[in-house]
């Protein structure tokens, strides 16, 4: 059995506090080695991660049901590259309210 490691479903807990529309899956995929020519799928798996962003129209009902973040899709550190800078620009944005108004 599989799922999201500790560290990327606490940081997706924080970036959910910001923004609800988020949406994480995760899946195996099988590691392949190459021999010369030949590729073979070993007995190792790798989790990759596809994060989402749900997308709603102007009545507030969901138009698509997900649109993919490809740039937030692959490996741990893609993801959580991608949360870190969507949390810190959150806190960002409250903080220069703050200093606005």
């Amino acid at each position: 059995m599989f799922g999201v490691e500790q560290e990327v479903k606490e940081l997706f807990k924080e970036a959910l506090s910001y923004d609800k529309s988020l949406l994480i899956r995760a899946y195996e995929e099988p590691i392949y080695k190459r021999f010369l020519f030949w590729k073979y799928k070993t007995n190792e798996v790798e989790i990759k991660y596809f994060l989402y962003h749900e997308t709603f129209d102007n009545n507030g009902k969901s138009f698509n049901e997900a649109q993919q973040m490809s740039c937030a899709s692959g490996n741990k550190e893609k993801v959580m590259a991608y949360l870190y800078g969507f949390i810190n620009g959150f806190t960002h944005c409250k903080r220069s309210e703050k200093y606005i108004t």
